[in-house]
């Protein structure tokens, strides 16, 4: 397993940090986040979110329900492969090396930009 044992570069002063999590803690509370899985809507409700709309499903998020779910949030977890061997850390110092699915968009001669399908995805 690959280790990262440099420094962290900061990007961004701490205040600048401070302010984009105030930010989003804003947005959350304020305009909130539509789901288009009504499952998801109810275990979030029972979590403490607030449906503002259950028409669009819009949930809006509690300042105080976001601190608390980022702090029971771990620093680094496992995630378990048939074969341990392939096991995988995730966090901490750990690097993780792994394929993402693909790309957002495509681009052929015979169709354009358009979104990219799984057939895409097989097809590169």
């Amino acid at each position: 397993m690959l280790t990262n044992s440099l420094p962290k570069y900061e990007y961004l002063a701490p205040d600048a940090v401070e302010q984009i999590h105030e930010t989003s803690l804003m947005v959350l509370e304020k305009f909130g986040i539509e789901f288009n899985h009504p499952e998801a809507v109810a275990i979030l409700e029972r979590a403490g979110a607030e449906v503002a709309d259950r028409e669009s499903n819009l949930i809006k998020f509690p300042r105080q329900l976001v601190l608390e779910s980022l702090a029971k949030a771990p620093g680094e977890f496992t995630l378990y492969a048939r074969n341990t061997a392939h096991d995988v850390v995730i966090g901490g110092e750990h690097m993780v090396m792994a394929p993402v699915y693909g790309p957002p968009f495509v681009h052929d001669l015979d169709r354009g930009r358009r979104e990219a399908s799984m057939e895409d995805f097989r097809n590169c």
